[in-house]
């Protein structure tokens, strides 16, 4: 099956699962560095915002021979069902005034030249080669944490500019999302010992891989690279450890230093 016929089946198949309570939209995002997915959002009547589940992946399982159609359809509402809650919490009525959501703006760190399309229609600041962008947190919980981006369309309608994102942003980012910094070696004792059935990875068996190289990011692991902004916190570490050291930005989840 072509891609787009399978986008088509899923639509339709989801519109007719969801019946009439709900309202099942298609689309393509545009996410960082320019990457586009092709998503689909169930929006239940009384809501004005709801998940959206992509496809992509659902569409190279299926054409593997991975997943039947019932199961992609299956998959998707499952998914719906599990995270409508968590992202939606109470019924939200859309924008209200700003200072609804002053305490909720934060600020999230993507390369400048390769989100340049999407930098156009959102309020940003330059940091090196670097952008940051803000977003709303909506919900944050064990299952994760959902925000929306904030466009140039909702500052407009909040009434305000992006300074007034900015110095909400700088206050509610490291508070919301604490600092931590861990050694290369503790994660990469934690990933072995996940990935390798074992509580205590022993300590040697990436000591010398890891050697004086850590990583920055927040005690979510999530959209971490931000916290290279935070105020003072590289100086802070750069005291504890009596040194200089290199800050290698390595994804948009975390920053490395050596």
């Amino acid at each position: 099956m072509e891609y787009t016929k399978f986008l088509e089946e899923v639509e339709n198949r989801i519109r007719e699962q969801a019946g009439e309570n709900y309202t099942v939209t298609r689309g393509r995002v545009v996410k960082n560095n320019g990457m586009e997915l092709d998503g689909i959002s169930i929006c239940e009547k009384g809501y004005n915002v709801a998940p959206t589940m992509y496809l992509n992946s659902l569409f190279e399982e299926y054409v593997r021979g991975q997943m039947r159609m019932d199961e992609v359809i299956g998959s998707i509402w499952s998914t719906y069902q599990k995270h409508k809650e968590f992202k939606l919490g109470e019924k939200w009525t859309g924008f209200g005034p700003f200072e609804e959501y002053r305490r909720n703006i934060i600020y999230r760190l993507v390369n400048y030249e390769q989100n340049k399309a999407l930098l156009e229609n959102i309020p940003h600041r330059r940091f090196l080669d670097l952008a940051l962008t803000y977003h709303c947190v909506v919900a944050m919980g064990d299952e994760g944490v959902s925000t929306f981006r904030i466009f140039d369309s909702v500052m407009s309608a909040w009434g305000i500019d992006e300074e007034t994102l900015w110095e909400n942003a700088k206050e509610n980012t490291p508070r919301l999302f604490p600092c931590k910094i861990q050694s290369m070696s503790e994660i990469m004792q934690r990933f072995l010992g996940e990935m390798m059935g074992e509580e205590d990875w022993p300590e040697d068996a990436t000591e010398t891989f890891a050697q004086n190289i850590y990583v920055i990011s927040n005690e979510r692991e999530n959209y971490g690279a931000a916290a290279i902004l935070y105020k003072d916190a590289l100086e802070d570490f750069a005291q504890e450890m009596e040194q200089d050291y290199y800050i290698l930005p390595s994804s948009i989840h975390e920053g490395a230093t050596c």
